[in-house]
């Protein structure tokens, strides 16, 4: 991999995580040592692109499960308004008989 490609990958990842503030957390930085990665001012080396990896991990972590909790898909996610399918006309009153 050349360099410019891998400064383009650490690039959305740094977008992935949520930012330059967020990744320099993640990282253990500072955001200023953040950008001189991003411009390539610095060398990306194996320990960043570790501590990378593992901080996308986390976040997809936390994203897969804060997906199992909001998806409707899981029955125990819906509320009680959701429980009853809408209408071709989107009301979800059941009428009585």
């Amino acid at each position: 991999m050349d360099d410019a490609t891998q400064i383009d990958l650490f690039r959305q990842a740094v977008d992935c995580i949520g930012g330059q503030t967020a990744a320099a957390g993640a990282l253990d930085m500072s955001e200023r040592s953040v950008r001189f990665l991003l411009a390539g001012e610095r060398r990306l080396h194996a320990g960043i692109l570790e501590a990378m990896s593992r901080a996308l991990i986390d976040h997809a972590n936390v994203c897969r499960a804060l997906e199992r909790q909001l998806s409707p898909a899981f029955i125990e996610n819906r509320t009680a308004a959701q429980a009853v399918p809408p209408k071709h006309d989107g009301n979800r009153s059941v009428k009585p008989v």
